[in-house]
């Protein structure tokens, strides 16, 4: 009688890879699992390539599919998109809000300024399709 699929692949993991178990405080497990979730990957890949940018491991991760043929992949998308843009803007604001008062007029703070408002604006839009879908 054949292996099944499920055992074939626990055969595999077992002769190909090593189980890393790691304590961390919660904040940062959530931190690092809301980053995943608004990536799109898994916790172990990001982990693989973090240890493989930390020590130069020659293994290759392939690609994801960004795919968006099917109404529900667009909304997942879409939500991806709108998390990292409010990640984008709240690190823009912080920027903004950690400018001094004697440069308030200067060509950087009006730029950061700009940044914000564009992204508000874009942030309002995205929010408008995902919610019409």
């Amino acid at each position: 009688m054949g292996k099944t699929s499920n055992e074939i692949k626990q055969r595999w993991k077992k002769e190909n890879c090593v189980q890393v178990n790691v304590a961390v405080p919660p904040a940062v497990a959530q931190a690092f699992k809301n980053r995943c979730l608004i990536e799109g990957v898994s916790f172990a890949s990001e982990l693989t390539r973090l240890m493989n940018g930390q020590y130069g491991s020659t293994v290759v991760k392939k690609l994801p599919d960004f795919s968006v043929q099917t109404r529900p992949k667009r909304r997942v998308s879409l939500a991806r998109i709108i998390a990292i843009t409010e990640a984008i803007l709240d690190a823009e604001q912080v920027y903004l809000h950690n400018i001094p008062d004697n440069l308030s007029g200067s060509i950087r703070y009006e730029a950061a300024s700009n940044a914000v408002s564009a992204l508000e604006e874009a942030l309002d839009n995205l929010r408008t399709v995902y919610a019409s879908r």
